[in-house]
């Protein structure tokens, strides 16, 4: 046996990326790790506004946030152990401050919602298709932030809702920028908490959600670093 891994061809995009183009990542840590080293090559990109998202409504919720110039108030802001947060933020935006979290939070959409008019390519990470939903406001939230599991309700998204909020909010995204490319991935990272074979069911709706929008929608691709990492780059020597 010559090759030890499953190897396979991307396909071929009638884009190329390049040192003029504007790019923005949103999504999961893999985004984020990924954005870095974008970042570390001098490419013009926003990462992740909110923070690092995993479920596919939060991070489409960001995308809405950044079409309509969200501006955040006292109201979106939860104190917990004498720190405020936003149940749609990564914990990297909370503060012991509330002034201070509600600015953080608004000039990271701010800035991201005027580059999102000029850029070129807009990056999307789905993480899991879990979801969490705040028991008390029947909200779905983009993090936990370590509350008691008692305080929400987890669920699996179904293929149907993600295509259909997703075609909608990336219609009129195009609308807004018609220029713009969204390319998706599926993270390569497992989600060990929900189980193994759970964690199998959640990446393949994932998976097929991806390609249910971008069967319906012109502007939408997908590169599959999920497979890359899965197949190409496993040795199965080991």
């Amino acid at each position: 046996m010559s090759n030890f891994r499953t190897t396979f061809t991307i396909p071929e995009y009638p884009f190329k990326l390049n040192y003029h183009s504007k790019s923005i990542f949103i999504g999961s840590c893999f985004t984020e790790n990924i954005g870095n080293y974008m970042k570390d090559l001098k490419f013009q990109l926003v990462q992740n506004p909110t923070g690092i998202i995993y479920n596919p409504l939060s991070i489409i919720e960001c995308v809405e946030y950044m079409m309509d110039k969200k501006k955040f108030d006292e109201s979106d802001l939860q104190l917990y152990n004498d720190v405020w947060f936003s149940f749609q933020h990564h914990g990297k935006f909370s503060d012991t401050d509330k002034g201070k979290c509600l600015a953080n939070m608004n000039d990271a959409i701010s800035a991201a919602s005027e580059f999102l008019i000029h850029t070129d390519y807009l990056f999307i990470t789905f993480g899991s298709a879990y979801i969490y939903t705040h028991n008390e406001t029947n909200v779905v939230v983009a993090n936990c932030h370590k509350l008691p599991s008692s305080t929400f309700t987890k669920s699996l998204l179904d293929i149907q809702t993600i295509k259909e909020i997703g075609l909608k909010t990336f219609e009129r995204l195009c609308n807004i920028n018609p220029r713009l490319k969204i390319i998706f991935t599926l993270s390569p990272v497992r989600h060990w908490n929900d189980g193994a074979i759970e964690n199998q069911i959640s990446k393949s709706i994932l998976s097929v959600a991806i390609h249910e929008i971008i069967k319906n929608h012109s502007s939408c691709y997908y590169f599959p670093a999920y497979e890359l990492m899965m197949d190409d780059l496993r040795d199965y020597r080991f």
